[in-house]
């Protein structure tokens, strides 16, 4: 996984990070680590996520009335649409890696010559 160059205001506020789900309509990725695991802004690398994590990542979503969405199985992480209040519940969770709202980014195609 890249880390941005630079945090973005989302990875150093809460206060941020709730503003941007909420401008996403509660649209987030959430990933999820294994309670002992460092996170990714902190090292730069995830390490494998265990089953066991993401069940019981699961259960914390549907506790703070998080909608999944979407599972990215390859990474550990869910797409979500979370109420108000629960980026702020969950963001510091043992069993939570990152939290950061949907981004979308257009594609650009390289053409090739012939």
């Amino acid at each position: 996984m890249d880390r941005p160059p630079e945090p973005r205001p989302w990875d150093t506020s809460t206060t941020a990070l709730e503003a941007a789900i909420a401008q996403e309509d509660g649209h987030a990725t959430i990933a999820f680590k294994a309670p002992d695991s460092a996170r990714v802004m902190d090292t730069g690398w995830r390490a494998a996520v265990p089953a066991s994590a993401i069940r019981q990542g699961f259960d914390l979503l549907a506790a703070n009335c998080v909608a999944v969405l979407g599972y990215f199985e390859f990474i550990g992480a869910a797409h979500v649409r979370m109420p108000p209040g629960a980026p702020t519940a969950l963001r510091d969770n043992a069993l939570v890696d990152y939290i950061e709202p949907r981004q979308r980014q257009s594609l650009q195609a390289i053409v090739a010559e012939r």
